[in-house]
């Protein structure tokens, strides 16, 4: 029932159903909402509290806590530049009342912020910060996912074996918690660590350990995801039969369990699957179906990633005017969201497309638009300062130069 009042009894009341709404809102969006109207209560009682009333403190605690809340729920709808300043205002709030263990939490949705904001040396120190609090027995747990999230930036910073150490530390505490689904979450997390060192093995072990208590505690959404996450390694070990095993068994339970919830990503791995087996057709089905899920959500880099893996198809099936099409898309969409490292792999892709219709038809427009494309595409690895790019790039130039029987050049990026 709704409460309204302007009293401070009143106005206590109201805070608490407005969290409770904020709970049980239908969408993210919503719980923004209400959580925006908690804070707003909140900081209006916070005003009428005279500050030698015997619970002026405990006000004050309830507007930091509103604040760290709305934080958060900005933070899970991609608004971080609100949910920073929310958690900056709570941090301040409670270092004021010296309560170290809101601050540890405070600290700790900061640096996940900052994690989401790419800002990978403020998420780590943060971060840091955050773990120097939680050594009372009381915070095993709160421990526990700081060191998961010290991982996962730490595995952002290409430094794996760290990460990994710090994921082992988690597990430890996870498993002496007898915390069953954290347990999972850190697997799963270690999983991806090893795929990324390409330890195949130890990634397939860690995933399958999280996959068997995720089925035992049945959470469904995290078992999909993690049969997708195994279907992954199966791909880069090129056993495609298993990897569309793990991926199918996923996509089932997605279905049978949120119908109405298709998972993309999940649906582009099943189409890059098919292509690898030959099978165009339903490559092309399922990369259109993931491609119309982001279409409906708005999520334009992704769109494009999808758009320039069916142009490769179309690509390799030599439709070079729809493949084209395709990626001109693909290339407009992440220029505009700026994601530089699929813009290199949509340059290279034009830069193919155009040397395979200079060998089939020489011209020299196309000549010059395959070079320009390539060239694109060095130069902008080299201001990401991806060595591995950077390297895939003089291979791509290398290749085209050598096509085109120009020696001098083929031999430089050589």
């Amino acid at each position: 029932m709704k409460r309204n009042g302007t009293t401070t009894k009143a106005l206590a009341l109201e805070i608490e159903d407005l969290h409770q709404s904020a709970r049980d809102a239908a969408s993210p969006e919503a719980a923004v909402e209400f959580a925006v109207k908690a804070r707003e209560k909140s900081a209006l009682l916070l005003r009428k509290t005279n500050k030698d009333a015997e619970n002026y403190n405990d006000v004050k605690t309830g507007y930091a806590l509103c604040l760290l809340r709305l934080g958060i729920r900005f933070r899970d709808v991609g608004n971080l530049a609100q949910a920073e300043q929310n958690l900056l205002e709570a941090l301040e709030l409670y270092k004021s009342l010296d309560d170290q263990t809101y601050i540890m939490h405070t600290l700790h949705s900061l640096g996940m912020t900052y994690w989401r904001q790419l800002k990978k040396n403020e998420s780590l120190e943060t971060l840091l910060q955050a773990l120097s609090l939680a050594e009372k027995p009381q915070t095993v747990t709160s421990r526990a996912r700081i060191l998961n999230s010290i991982g996962l930036t730490m595995a952002d910073m290409n430094e794996y074996s760290k990460a990994i150490e710090y994921y082992k530390e988690a597990l430890v505490l996870t498993r002496s918690e007898g915390d069953k689904h954290l347990t999972a979450q850190t697997e799963s997390f270690l999983g991806l660590a090893y795929r990324y060192i390409a330890d195949y093995s130890s990634s397939i072990e860690s995933y399958t350990k999280s996959l068997h208590l995720f089925t035992e505690l049945k959470d469904y959404q995290f078992m999909a995801s993690t049969y997708d996450s195994i279907g992954q390694v199966y791909f880069l070990l090129k056993r495609s039969e298993d990897a569309l095993s793990f991926y199918l068994n996923g996509l089932s339970i997605q279905q049978e369990h949120f119908p109405n919830n298709e998972i993309p990503g999940l649906l582009s791995n099943i189409g890059a699957v098919y292509h690898s087996l030959g099978d165009i057709n339903l490559a092309v089905e399922y990369f259109r179906r993931a491609q119309i899920y982001f279409e409906q959500k708005n999520v334009i880099s992704d769109v494009a990633v999808v758009t320039m893996n069916i142009g490769i198809i179309l690509l390799e099936s030599k439709q070079y005017s729809e493949a084209l099409e395709y990626f001109e898309k693909s290339l407009k969409d992440l220029i505009a969201t700026e994601s530089k490292k699929d813009i290199v792999s949509c340059l290279f892709n034009l830069g193919r497309l155009y040397t395979e219709l200079e060998l089939i038809t020489p011209d020299k427009e196309y000549k010059n638009r395959a070079q320009e494309y390539l060239s694109r595409a060095l130069v902008l690895s080299q201001e990401l300062d991806s060595l591995h790019l950077q390297y895939e790039s003089h291979e791509e130039l290398y290749k085209f130069h050598k096509k085109i029987s120009n020696l001098e050049q083929a031999l430089y990026h050589f």
